[in-house]
């Protein structure tokens, strides 16, 4: 049972987060506002759904990986991003997508707080009101 525990674990890893490529906020709001890059909002759905980076795509870090191949095909760019600290659950989604032979992926710095902290407008639920 530990062996498949261990198994499973490292599959999820997919190495050290704080390997992942980063992209800052200037950078993504250059990319963002020419739409020339694919936002992917990592959180789970409840949390997508009342607020999010406006043309962003939800995909629940435990959906990454079979996923990953409905993103290759794409062209642009892409930057991962959640709330959290130390953008951690991004930083992973990154990190299984570079192991399914995405290449051109990065987490966006400060995620979701730092969009907002910017001034920067969200979609969702919670931006209605």
């Amino acid at each position: 049972m530990l062996a498949v525990a261990a198994s499973a674990s490292a599959r999820w890893q997919a190495g050290d987060p704080a390997d992942a490529p980063r992209i800052t906020y200037e950078e993504f709001a250059a990319l963002h506002g020419s739409e020339a890059v694919l936002v992917v909002d990592v959180r789970e759905p409840q949390f997508y759904e009342m607020g999010h980076i406006p043309g962003a795509v939800s995909m629940p870090l435990a959906t990454v990986r079979e996923r990953a191949a409905g993103l290759a095909g794409d062209g642009r760019p892409i930057v991962t991003y959640c709330a959290c600290v130390g953008d951690e659950t991004s930083a992973r989604a990154v990190l299984i997508l570079r192991s399914e032979g995405i290449r051109d992926v990065s987490v966006l710095e400060g995620g979701l707080l730092a969009w907002v902290r910017f001034g920067n407008p969200l979609e969702g639920d919670a931006a209605q009101d």
